[in-house]
């Protein structure tokens, strides 16, 4: 999927899964790198996590 739909991200984390998605190239990185982000609901809250790796 290329686009992460919003009826799906809610489903789902309702559904206690956790969801991702790509963010594509990172602007300003020193290297090429893409980054993507990450949700995962927890018994507080949810926890954000955005990811950045060097593209080889």
């Amino acid at each position: 999927m290329r686009y992460l739909v919003e009826t799906f991200a809610v489903g789902a984390l309702r559904r206690g899964q956790g969801i991702e998605q790509c963010l594509g190239a990172v602007q300003g990185a020193e290297t090429p790198a893409i980054g993507w982000v990450g949700i995962e609901s927890t018994k507080r809250g949810y926890e954000v996590t955005l990811h950045v790796v060097e593209e080889q």
